[in-house]
């Protein structure tokens, strides 16, 4: 105050003392006043205040807070340790279990539980084990959802055993064809992009792109009844046929391997890079050892299906009836061919031997044609003797005579 007091006295022109000041009236406003008097007209203080808007900023949140889980919440901090460890990170963070949730949700589900399980919240310590829990879960869904969805969940894997002594087949097929339907790319939105595993490598990354657009949400065919129409039954099975599994093997291969915290450690990333490829390899065959389990599903499937047993046989009967035909057919060409030939052989006969007779014919008319003439040529001879001319004097008239005669006329 004495400082304050010289620097005062030493400015021109100010008061001297508090009397010479001119007062002045202030009129309040603004948000923080009508704050200030709303506490004085409740008699609060200022900290009360900043609790309930720290309150209603929770409040906020909740009412933000995407899907939840339909079931009761659980109380963590109630849980023993192996409890705790038990349960599965949708439980943790009370979402329901379902492939569509988005890091959106997962990302609001875990501020609501932070509200309650935060150190700064439960002054447990950053250590306390709930917490751990609750930040784990949060991170593998965020990051790994498919991966944790894939392998960490429950799922039946069993496929129907081969054989005959199998009961009703829809019974037996048709549950298993409904839960595989859980991992169909082709019924996530964005092809199956939602929380998709980081520990991918590119080439991976590129073909879950790609498989994205390439497939739509579109609602799956039924396995149907007896009385499905068999082009239905083909369009199901074709379904299966090109089946798209969106699920990641990541997490299970670096469990099998071992190498999920030699990847988190790593101290290069030509090491990170090893480990990444050691658990993209195996992830890969699991993959394919999934991928084989819904091929072998299928083609039970097909083989016991009544409908498509059904469909063989009236195939098998009219390939057989076809064949049937077409054997008919090629003995009935083979018989016409051989009418034919033995109709042509006959025609040739007859043809012959009507040639033969006409020739026979033509040298017995000739023959005779030739004795008539000579009778005639007698006769004229004999005449012209008579008549005392000579021999040859006729010849050729006779000729002439016996060319304007049918042959007939001349024989008779």
């Amino acid at each position: 105050m004495v400082k304050l007091t010289a620097l005062v006295d030493s400015l021109d022109g100010w008061p001297s003392s508090q009397d010479d000041l001119e007062t002045t009236s202030i009129q309040c406003a603004g948000q923080a006043f009508l704050e200030y008097q709303t506490l004085a007209a409740l008699g609060d203080n200022l900290e009360d205040l900043d609790d309930r808007q720290s309150k209603d900023s929770d409040e906020d949140e909740d009412d933000d807070s995407g899907p939840e889980d339909s079931s009761p919440a659980i109380d963590l901090f109630s849980l023993t340790e192996k409890q705790l460890t038990d349960l599965n990170y949708y439980q943790v963070l009370h979402l329901p279990y379902k492939p569509h949730l988005t890091p959106d949700d997962v990302k609001k589900a875990y501020r609501k539980a932070c509200l309650k399980y935060h150190p700064d919240k439960s002054g447990r310590g950053e250590e306390d084990a709930v917490f751990l829990k609750v930040k784990a879960a949060f991170e593998t869904l965020s990051t790994q959802k498919q991966a944790y969805d894939s392998t960490e969940m429950p799922f039946d894997d069993s496929v129907p055993e081969e054989g005959d002594d199998m009961g009703d087949f829809f019974e037996e097929f048709g549950p298993v064809f409904d839960r595989n339907l859980h991992f169909d790319a082709r019924l996530l939105p964005n092809g199956g992009n939602n929380g998709a595993s980081t520990n991918g490598s590119k080439k991976s990354k590129n073909r879950r792109k790609s498989r994205g657009s390439q497939f739509q949400h579109t609602k799956p065919p039924s396995l149907g009844d007896d009385s499905t129409s068999i082009e239905k039954v083909h369009e199901f099975y074709d379904y299966w046929t090109h089946f798209t599994s969106w699920r990641d093997f990541g997490l299970q291969a670096a469990r099998e391997l071992e190498t999920q915290e030699h990847l988190e450690n790593a101290e290069s990333r030509f090491e990170k890079r090893w480990y990444q490829k050691e658990i993209d390899r195996r992830a890969k065959k699991l993959k394919q050892q999934e991928q084989a389990r819904i091929t072998t599903l299928v083609e039970r499937a097909m083989a016991v299906d009544p409908r498509l047993i059904q469909e063989r046989k009236r195939l098998i009967e009219e390939k057989e009836m076809k064949q049937k035909q077409r054997e008919q057919e090629v003995l009935d060409k083979k018989r016409e061919a051989e009418e034919a030939k033995l109709e042509e052989e006959r025609r040739i006969q007859e043809e012959k031997e009507r040639n033969a007779q006409d020739k026979l014919q033509r040298e017995k008319e000739k023959k005779m044609l030739r004795k008539a003439k000579q009778a005639l040529r007698r006769v004229v001879t004999e005449a012209l003797v008579a008549l005392l001319e000579p021999e040859h004097a006729l010849e050729d008239p006779v000729d002439d005579i016996c060319a304007k005669f049918s042959r007939k006329q001349l024989l008779n």
